[in-house]
């Protein structure tokens, strides 16, 4: 809508920059997928039903170097990676890697351990993770009891990594501690055993596809007369986890180019940065800086810092 006054010469703009799976289908066919498992006493001989789940679940994927991709943790009280990200490249060869997989029993469980072992280890370019590609970053928790470490600040690192975390659990898993990992119920399964898991396979299949979201462009409201040469420009930017920081190059690049070509000063241009996801956060406001340099400074230090919903 376009309204004209006499009374100012100021243009409001605000610009919406959404990327949330923007581009499902390629999101869709680009996957790195880390099983981490439960190997304690209470786990025992239902890990043979894991193992057989995940290899359930490597079938239905689309496996290569350049669609998804599967790693395998166990842990106990330490993790131990079995095979990384970017070791098998075939169906034939995780399948084959997953039926060798051994039940190391140990205790106690130290669920806060393996997520930021994972986290440090696992979900990086090092280990074969496409993150900086736009690869989905995919953790999937199988648990058979409550773990005696704090999983709080380490299930806060996968999110700020851009990592989806989904829990499973049966037997003795807690469920509320399930949720405090994944920040979201709906990617929390409980299960009264695990011979269970073969029922909620297409569900958890479904979780790996974020739901795409179209969103229609926001008409500017602008308070103009003719010649306007003022203009007040604020950039409102989704940072949830299905953008991550691997997406922040591309944005960062599109709105510094903006910047670029606009004639920054307080009496002419000014800009303001705001980031949301669960929340919105203000980066810096209108009046913050009157300079090119500083806006364009503060852009290269800038960080997603995720969040499970879109608010």
């Amino acid at each position: 809508m376009k309204m004209h006054t006499s009374i100012t010469s100021l243009a409001t703009y605000v610009l919406v920059l959404s990327i949330f799976v923007t581009d499902s289908h390629q999101q869709a066919e680009k996957k790195d997928i880390v099983f981490l498992v439960d190997e304690s006493p209470a786990m025992g001989r239902s890990f043979f039903y894991a193992r057989k789940f995940i290899s359930e679940i490597i079938s239905s994927l689309s496996i290569g170097p350049d669609t998804d991709q599967v790693a395998v943790v166990q842990y106990s009280s330490n993790p131990r990676l079995q095979f990384g990200l970017n070791v098998h490249s075939t169906i034939g060869e995780l399948s084959s890697a997953v039926n060798r997989l051994r039940f190391k029993s140990g205790r106690p469980l130290n669920t806060g351990a393996a997520l930021e072992f994972v986290t440090r280890n696992v979900f990086i370019p090092a280990a074969g993770s496409r993150r900086d590609a736009g690869a989905a970053q995919i953790l999937v928790l199988i648990t058979a009891w409550r773990s005696r470490d704090n999983v709080g600040p380490a299930a806060e690192a996968v999110r700020q990594a851009g990592i989806v975390p989904i829990a499973i659990g049966a037997r003795s898993a807690d469920t509320s501690e399930m949720q405090l990992i994944t920040s979201d119920p709906d990617f929390v399964f409980k299960l009264n055993d695990f011979k269970e898991l073969h029922s909620i396979q297409q569900e958890l299949l479904s979780k790996f596809q974020p739901a795409p979201v179209i969103e229609q462009p926001i008409p500017p409201t602008e308070v103009t007369i003719a010649d306007a040469i003022q203009r007040d420009i604020v950039f409102l930017i989704d940072e949830s986890d299905f953008v991550g920081n691997s997406n922040l190059p591309p944005v960062r690049e599109l709105i510094s180019a903006m910047i670029e070509i606009l004639d920054i000063r307080s009496d002419r241009v000014r800009v303001g940065l705001v980031l949301y996801g669960n929340k919105a956060e203000t980066e810096f406001y209108l009046n913050t800086y009157s300079k090119k340099d500083e806006i364009l400074s503060v852009l290269r230090s800038l960080t997603f810092q995720g969040g499970r919903t879109l608010n």
